[in-house]
């Protein structure tokens, strides 16, 4: 078993967000009346697979102007900085851990649930008038720690699942069985690593224990947006079991099943529509 010293020393060795990302996240993480849009634009313009990541998820279903967003101007035009703040922040952490194959698990599949979190979880924040960019931001990197620990833990995530299946236990009662920790935790101390924003770095943290912030929103729209993604095999690897709905978020956030069930369409058709945007990047 790992100690937790080994792990965080072995996280920060984990490679930064590239510097075109971070001075990106910089600069919009700023008050929007003092963002220097030129600035930005030059950093950009120096990471071209950053800028064609962004331009697709600004053309996705999600922000409903397909094909018609050719210019990071036009998308700061259209869609404003707090969607932008957001896709830049989407774009630059799938880049960071490309979607792709390993022999442990389809880290592409997992991208995918990560996809279906964010639009299942943008669903209900409309549904509940809450922000939609920021709950799909969170939604879409909701599992971190798991990319992170397949990817850079891989021999010792060989146990994990090999624990999980053998004894059905879930994932996280087999990461602390084995690592002393779990992917939450870890994704926690990688987001804080890569200076993600505060509300990003909770719900990685805590999506599968909203009762730990019993008044955080976005917390509880992205716990029930995993457990639908899950549910609805909205990607996923299909190594990790589907989880049950915590009955406090239902009742902070007044939302029923038959609410739930009236989103279910519109969630689904939106993955299927945007599935490109986690696809061999």
């Amino acid at each position: 078993m790992l100690s937790t010293r080994e792990i965080k020393e072995r996280i920060k060795a984990i490679p930064p967000l590239s510097e075109s990302v971070r001075s990106a996240m910089d600069l919009l993480n700023g008050k929007e009346e003092e963002i220097n849009f030129m600035a930005l634009t030059q950093v950009l313009s120096t990471n071209p697979a950053l800028m064609s990541k962004i331009l697709a998820i600004a053309n996705s279903p999600f922000y409903g102007m397909s094909g018609q967003i050719n210019t990071l101007a036009q998308a700061n035009i259209v869609l404003g900085i707090r969607s932008l703040r957001s896709i830049v922040t989407a774009a630059g952490l799938i880049n960071q851990l490309p979607p792709k194959k390993n022999d442990l698990m389809d880290i592409q599949a997992e991208w995918a649930h990560g996809l279906g979190t964010a639009i299942a979880a943008a669903a209900i924040a409309e549904l509940k008038g809450l922000d939609r960019e920021l709950c799909f931001t969170a939604g879409l990197l909701h599992d971190l720690g798991i990319f992170i620990l397949v990817i850079y833990f891989t021999e010792e995530y060989r146990l994990v699942i090999d624990q999980m299946q053998s004894q059905s236990v879930t994932l996280e009662q087999a990461e602390q069985k084995v690592l002393n920790t779990d992917h939450c935790e870890v994704g926690s101390i990688v987001a804080k690593h890569w200076r993600l924003p505060k509300a990003i770095r909770f719900c990685i943290a805590k999506h599968h224990k909203p009762d730990d912030i019993p008044s955080y929103d976005l917390n509880d729209v992205v716990h029930i947006g995993n457990i639908l993604s899950r549910g609805l095999q909205l990607g996923g690897s299909g190594n990790i079991p589907v989880s049950t709905i915590n009955p406090m978020s239902l009742k902070k956030l007044k939302l029923t099943v038959d609410d739930m069930a009236g989103l279910f369409g519109d969630i689904e058709k939106n993955f299927q529509a945007s599935l490109s945007l986690v696809s061999n990047c």
